[in-house]
């Protein structure tokens, strides 16, 4: 990622121009006084979801970095380094990495490519998809792939890069191919980038059930949420953080598109700055067996940032169902009810913690 794209993730455009202007918040946008050019009546317009800032007086618009650099009188450079040194940002670094980003970007793409095309001669993955019920469309557009068990992907990446460069990307160890024989994930950051993989076992013989690809430049459980780059586009009222692939892709594959998954159980502050770019308002429907409530437990201090919701599926008694299986076996109608009936976070918590404490005994 390169230096003005990491800045931008890191400032909020409304937090950085309310230093400079008194910003209202009016319906999804924030308004105020432009510092532009003279008026009496509001019509500089900040949108915290997209990021960007417009006058309707003067048409001046732009991102946070461009705000800056009129404001201030800067060049773009200048005011890049500025910046950079407020948050604590090393330029040189970031630009030697923004480099390398761009060779483990390319081999993740044709990666992603390989497993594509191998998926569609994979009787069983293929299979194994029509079982799960995941429509061919839905394969196409989460760019679900296969990848064999054998050294084909590492033959086919070494036409164009070295072993050194494919070993960094994290879908290779040591040459060794660790995701053989498994059902493939590509895992997009933000903006779309496939930076990373999941792989989910297809045969008995295979330990794990799923595998990431290892952290790398690209990709940290902690900075990523699965599908998040398709559900931005549809959280303007709220979010669903899931616990798995599947449950992310069958709420999409059933038109709820607002729908993300961690890799993990827990949500980071790194995820909350995300999630808030886009909404403040989440429904959390992590797997209600134990891990999963634990995992909703100790999310207090950034859940604690958002207007969030607990989804159980008590209305039928079926504490056992995630996501993906509750739609399959109800319908995706009685999913929405239950989002209706979802308690708020911290009834939530306080539930639970009568549940597991008799309080009433407490001295």
């Amino acid at each position: 990622m390169n230096l003005a794209q990491e800045i931008k993730n890191r400032l909020d455009i409304v937090d950085f121009i309310s230093r400079y202007v008194n910003l209202k918040k009016i319906g999804s946008n924030y308004v105020g006084l432009c510092p532009f050019h003279s008026e009496k009546t509001p019509s500089f317009t900040v949108n915290k979801q997209k990021q960007f800032f417009h006058c309707f007086g003067c048409g001046e618009s732009g991102d946070v970095i461009t705000f800056y650099m009129k404001i201030e009188n800067l060049e773009f450079k200048e005011a890049i380094k500025n910046l950079a040194l407020e948050l604590g940002l090393d330029a040189d670094t970031l630009d030697e990495n923004t480099k390398k980003e761009n060779i483990l970007l390319d081999i993740n793409k044709l990666a992603c490519e390989f497993f594509q095309n191998k998926l569609r001669n994979s009787n069983l993955a293929l299979k194994y998809l029509e079982k799960r019920q995941i429509t061919r469309k839905t394969q196409e557009s989460f760019q679900l792939g296969y990848n064999p068990d054998d050294n084909s992907l590492l033959e086919f990446l070494l036409k164009k890069y070295t072993i050194k460069q494919i070993n960094e990307v994290g879908i290779l160890s040591n040459s060794y191919n660790i995701f053989g024989g498994r059902l493939m994930f590509p895992i997009h950051d933000e903006y779309g980038r496939i930076v990373g993989f999941a792989g989910r076992a297809l045969h008995e013989n295979q330990k794990a059930k799923y595998i990431n690809t290892k952290e790398t430049i690209l990709f940290s459980k902690q900075k990523i949420l699965y599908g998040f780059d398709k559900a931005k586009a549809f959280a303007k009222d709220y979010l669903i953080v899931c616990e798995g692939y599947f449950d992310c892709i069958r709420l999409h594959q059933e038109g709820l598109q607002c729908a993300c998954a961690t890799m993990g159980t827990n949500l980071s502050d790194y995820h909350i700055r995300l999630i808030k770019k886009y909404t403040n308002k989440i429904y959390f429907n992590f797997d209600t067996d134990k891990a999963g409530i634990n995992a909703m437990l100790k999310n207090t201090k950034v859940l604690g940032k958002l207007d969030a919701y607990v989804v159980e599926f008590n209305t039928l008694g079926n504490q056992k169902e995630d996501p993906d299986s509750f739609v399959l076996k109800y319908s995706i109608d009685e999913y929405k009810k239950q989002l209706q009936n979802a308690k708020d976070y911290f009834s939530f918590l306080e539930e639970k913690i009568l549940t597991q404490y008799n309080l009433q005994n407490a001295r």
